[in-house]
């Protein structure tokens, strides 16, 4: 199957195709979800709590990116992977930005970079997109900003003028698509309409963006989804848990089954 590209992400726009973007922050889970053939797969700072265990997403590096990076970007050869920024690499300053993504884009081998923030964000993206880092933005509800408050802020919190003017800079900076998180329909249907790079969909976007993401979560992988399952598509941390404990009660009675048994 040939390799897609950002370009070809594009262009399912342009020809009115749904992409679909999957989070992931390991090896195994994403060789097990390209083995289902996602658009693109992104690795978020949100693996700092679900696969390293940090208290939140704030916590993550650069290096710590740039591991859960390069096991993504082994499992695939097939689909663009985009890395986010953590928190505080690129609010420093221009030449941080510059120096820390190009250092993931070196060592990972991902196609782009994600960033988190508005129209105040627009001169850093434009600097990345000139030094050759292709730029995945990200507005609305900003979840590093929130982590820091202690509550989800921006999107339905902020003026409808303020959100077209995020997405506005964004794109003229040269972001090569647009996350939209926190801002609801109908207003997220008329700035995939007018707006010519992709959007995603981000909490409450809903289905009218270009791009719909999918996460462990989605699927049911998910330490407080054990025991309450609430994932439609499938209940994997469950299915995990279950296996696990079947196994430790046969072990311990010296009942262990044969591989392949039933």
């Amino acid at each position: 199957m040939a390799k897609l590209t950002i370009a070809d992400i594009q262009q399912m726009k342009t020809d009115g195709r749904k992409a679909v973007m999957w989070v992931a922050y390991s090896y195994e889970m994403a060789a097990i979800i390209e083995m289902a053939e996602p658009d693109m797969f992104l690795v978020g700072d949100s693996g700092s709590q679900f696969l390293l265990g940090h208290p939140d997403m704030n916590d993550t590096t650069v290096d710590e990116m740039i591991v859960m990076g390069r096991a993504v970007r082994r499992a695939t050869e097939r689909v663009p992977v985009i890395v986010d920024l953590p928190f505080m690499s690129y609010h420093t300053g221009i030449e941080d930005a510059i120096r820390n993504a190009g250092r993931i884009m070196k060592e990972t081998r991902c196609s782009g970079v994600k960033l988190e923030g508005g129209a105040h964000f627009a001169p850093t993206i434009e600097a990345l997109v000139k030094a050759g880092i292709p730029v995945m933005a990200h507005m609305g509800v900003t979840p590093m900003t929130s982590v820091a408050i202690g509550g989800m802020t921006g999107g339905a919190t902020l003026p409808e003028e303020q959100i077209w003017n995020d997405a506005r800079s964004l794109v003229a900076a040269g972001a090569f698509s647009l996350v939209l998180t926190g801002i609801r329909p109908p207003l997220t249907e008329e700035i995939t309409k007018e707006v010519r790079i992709p959007t995603i969909a981000g909490y409450l976007a809903g289905d009218e963006c270009d791009i719909l993401l999918g996460f462990p979560g989605t699927i049911g992988y998910a330490q407080a989804q054990v025991g309450k399952p609430t994932s439609a598509y499938g209940q994997v941390g469950k299915a995990i848990y279950d296996a696990a404990s079947e196994y430790i009660t046969d072990a311990r009675a010296g009942q262990r089954r044969a591989p392949g048994a039933s």
